[in-house]
C-alpha cells in the first residue's frame, strides 16, 4: 500500500470519528442534529399528551411535531411502540383507547421521528399514581352561598394539580373555573366567581367539578373537556434541536354542585 492510499484511509477514518464519538456518547434523550440540503439546522418542536381519563373510562394520547415551524407531513412518534403518523396539515396526531391502556406510575417511552431528515429524538414520561376526589362541601352538593371545597385522595409522582369546575350545559355563559395547585395540596377552596359570567351575574346550572393530577407538565389536547390553566407553564423540552414539552395526567371522575335558580 502506497502513502497516498494511507493517507487517503486515514483521512476517511478521521472523518468518521467525530460520528463514532457521537454514537457513544448518545443515549437515551439524545437528539440528532439534522441539516438541509444546504448545511442550515433543522429545528423541531414536539408536543406529547398522555392523558389516563377515569372519568371517560378511556385513554388518550396526543402528539404533535413540527420542522422549523410547518407541520410535518409523515412525521411519526412512537409510544411504548404504538407508532402515530402526524397529519400533514397540522401535524398531530392521536389515538383514543377504550379502557385503561396505560397503568399508575408507568413509565412511558417515546421517540419522535422524521426519516426525511435522519431525525430521532427519546424521551419518557411516568404517569401520575391513582387518585380520585374525596369530598365535596357542602355535603348534599346544594350551593346556597359561601365557599366550596373539593378535597382528592394524596398521590405519589405528581408535579402539581388542575381543579376544574364547568357548567354543564353547554354554551353557558358562566366563567367557571381552571386554576392551578401545587403538588403537595389535597384540597382546593372557591366561590361564587366561578358560577358567574362575565357581568358577575350568577348562572344556575349544575357544575362539574374535577381534578387533574399531571407531570411533568399540563398540556391540553384539542377536544379536551378541561383547558391548561393560565398559571401553569410548561416545562419544556431541552436538547439539541428540539424545543416542546411533554405532559402525563390523570384526570379523576367527576363530582358536582348544584346552584340554583
Amino acid at each position: 500500500m502506497n502513502q497516498n492510499e494511507l493517507r487517503r484511509r486515514a483521512g476517511r477514518l478521521a472523518s468518521l470519528l467525530p460520528l463514532v464519538v457521537s454514537a457513544a456518547l448518545c443515549g437515551w434523550g439524545c437528539s440528532a442534529s439534522p441539516t438541509d440540503g444546504d448545511g442550515t439546522k433543522v429545528g423541531y418542536n414536539l408536543l406529547v399528551i398522555v392523558e389516563k381519563n377515569l372519568d371517560a373510562g378511556s385513554d388518550f394520547l396526543w402528539v404533535r411535531l413540527w420542522r422549523d415551524g410547518e407541520a410535518i407531513a409523515g412525521g411519526r412518534v412512537v409510544v411504548d411502540g404504538d407508532t402515530v403518523t402526524t397529519l400533514p396539515l397540522s401535524g398531530q396526531g392521536s389515538k383514543t383507547y377504550a379502557g385503561s391502556h396505560w397503568t399508575h406510575g408507568q413509565a412511558v417511552r417515546i421517540t419522535a421521528l422524521d426519516s426525511s431528515r435522519a431525525f430521532s429524538y427519546k424521551d419518557s414520561v411516568t404517569l401520575p399514581g391513582a387518585f380520585f376526589i374525596t369530598n365535596v362541601s357542602p355535603a348534599n352538593r346544594l350551593w346556597s352561598g359561601g365557599s366550596v371545597v373539593v378535597e382528592w385522595s394524596p398521590v405519589l409522582g405528581i408535579s402539581g394539580f388542575a381543579v376544574l369546575v364547568k357548567p354543564r350545559t353547554s354554551g353557558s355563559s358562566a366563567k367557571g373555573l381552571s386554576v392551578s395547585v401545587g403538588r403537595g395540596e389535597t384540597s382546593y377552596t372557591f366561590n361564587r366567581s366561578a358560577f358567574e359570567n362575565s357581568y358577575g351575574q350568577l348562572v344556575a346550572d349544575v357544575y362539574d367539578i374535577q381534578v387533574i393530577g399531571y407531570t411533568p407538565n399540563l398540556l391540553a389536547r384539542p377536544g379536551a373537556a378541561y383547558k391548561q390553566p393560565p398559571t401553569d407553564t410548561p416545562a419544556p423540552i431541552d436538547a439539541p434541536s428540539i424545543s416542546g414539552a411533554i405532559s402525563s395526567l390523570v384526570v379523576t371522575a367527576r363530582d358536582y354542585i348544584v346552584v340554583p335558580q
